[in-house]
């Protein structure tokens, strides 16, 4: 009995010294190198705000980690996610549809009745392509409408803003509606003085609903427009007194149909058609005067990618989500439909500690990890859409995208692929590298400082405007540490 113990005892120690030399050797494989810790160091930066993983899909297996499993927010890495399911529920040849129609008889040159102008959601739509519509109306020979422009929506959301997130006057947060227009932005012009109280303010094109007001009082710190509210029919801007502007500035919309149907009946007008009013309501049209596609979805999924266009990437989301579910009212709605897809097709595992907000990663409620996002891309490194692979979407360092610039060395350029992703102390970037030895390896790379990030979401004052003047500077110092593991992983491998 006593030999018996002992042996279990022996066995025991044996067990658990086994587990400690596995446990020490994933300690040593998940410390960064001696360079990666000389950065981290220099920047004062500790290693747990940094995770990364580097996946052999090949060989099914992590050859690096560190803080592989913990959730970072990963910013416009999101738009990854979002591009492969929208082309995977819509389809590559997709496209949005704008359509201008009528009703009523055309007597010498006057329309008795009302023209239609109907939006699907269109995010690429710009005022140079409503110069097609108006050539379509001279060519009709109408010179007049006697009813109005209606403005009719094509099964589409309507939202004020991309997300509540930063301040509220920041053009890459505008609204979405089913009718976009130059990107959801407005210019603002200034003159007759270089003094904000003595200036002229108006906007480009000169629309009646959108007004821009003088306020006599500082904002809050490091706003220079702030929104005052709106009506159904118009919004409001103001101007401080406090506030240096430039010449020309741009200010997001947050109704953007309604400016599109006053930048539309300004060109009408420009062109010599009268027409003077509109209304949102339902198409009893009876004939189509002219129809736009948009670019195909390959190409606006790839755009949305290269230039990390937020208002693209929601606008795809959205109508990807609704084809699978009529019911879709919201951007929150429509990425916790795509997170379902996603723990459907690639299973609960996977996907389990991510979380998605929206689609184009401007929220820090979107979480998920290095694991995931790489393995993803591993994954699907053979998937096409009409003969054009998933991973030529990522940008081309020294080519392309926000890595034209960088890992341009004769040692990095044209060997990685990668998608950039960043907000104020958040510095991320995944994809995939061609080493030395010619092997293709898929990664992801996250940094962020969590407890500034979560500081710059509470209400805003100069403390957290000061913290947002430091974050460039943070932002550049951090891609001293994704270059670096990169150039590190090509060489080794």
């Amino acid at each position: 009995m006593i030999q018996y113990q002992a042996v279990i005892q022996i066995t025991i120690i044996i067990l658990v010294s086994i587990i400690n030399i596995h446990s020490f050797a994933d300690e040593l494989q998940a410390r960064p190198s001696d360079e990666i810790a000389k950065i981290l160091k220099k920047i004062e930066m500790p290693d747990s705000q940094l995770a990364y993983a580097l996946y052999d899909a090949e060989n099914k297996k992590f050859l690096e980690t560190l803080n592989s499993k913990k959730e970072f927010t990963p910013a416009s890495l999101q738009k990854i996610f979002t591009a492969f399911y929208a082309l995977s529920i819509l389809g590559d040849e997709f496209s949005y549809s704008t359509k201008l129609r009528f009703k009523g008889p055309i007597e010498n040159g006057v329309l008795k009745g009302n023209l239609y102008l109907i939006g699907s959601g269109d995010p690429s739509f710009i005022s140079g392509t409503l110069i097609n519509f108006i050539l379509a109306i001279k060519e009709k020979g109408i010179k007049k409408v006697e009813g109005k422009l209606i403005l009719v929506n094509d099964n589409f959301i309507s939202e004020k803003r991309l997300s509540n997130f930063g301040l509220d006057d920041q053009t890459y947060n505008p609204g979405l509606s089913f009718l976009n227009l130059d990107f959801n932005r407005f210019q603002l012009k200034k003159e007759n003085s270089g003094h904000t109280a003595k200036a002229t303010f108006y906007t480009i094109p000169p629309v009646s609903s959108i007004g821009i007001v003088k306020d006599y009082k500082p904002f809050t710190p490091g706003m220079k427009f702030r929104f005052d509210g709106n009506d159904t029919n118009s919004e409001s801007w103001s101007v401080s007194t406090y506030n240096d502007y430039g010449n020309l500035e741009e200010i997001p919309l947050r109704y953007p149909h309604i400016y599109a149907a006053e930048t539309f009946i300004f060109m009408a007008k420009a062109n010599g058609i009268e027409l003077n009013n509109y209304e949102i309501g339902k198409d009893d049209s009876t004939r189509t005067l002219y129809q736009y596609k948009s670019p195909d979805l390959k190409t606006i999924a790839g755009l949305a990618m290269e230039y990390s266009n937020n208002l693209y990437s929601e606008a795809i989301l959205v109508k990807a989500a609704m084809k699978e579910n009529s019911k879709i009212s919201s951007i929150a709605q429509a990425a916790l439909q795509m997170k379902e897809w996603y723990l459907k097709k690639y299973g609960q595992e996977k996907f389990v500690q991510s979380t998605f907000a929206n689609g184009s990663g401007l929220s820090i409620v979107n979480q998920t990890t290095v694991e995931t996002l790489s393995e993803f891309i591993g994954n699907v490194r053979e998937t096409r859409f009409d003969g054009l692979y998933f991973l030529s979407l990522f940008s081309l360092s020294g080519h392309n995208g926000w890595i034209r610039k960088r890992l341009n060395t004769s040692t990095a350029s044209y060997r990685v692929w990668g998608k950039t992703g960043s907000l104020d102390y958040v510095n991320n970037i995944a994809g995939f590298i061609n080493t030395k030895s010619g092997k293709t390896l898929y990664y992801a790379i996250f940094t962020n400082d969590f407890e500034k990030r979560k500081a710059l979401e509470g209400e805003n004052n100069q403390y957290l405007n000061t913290l947002r003047s430091g974050a460039r500077s943070w932002n550049n110092k951090t891609d001293q540490v994704l270059d670096t593991l990169l150039e590190e992983w090509i060489a080794k491998y």
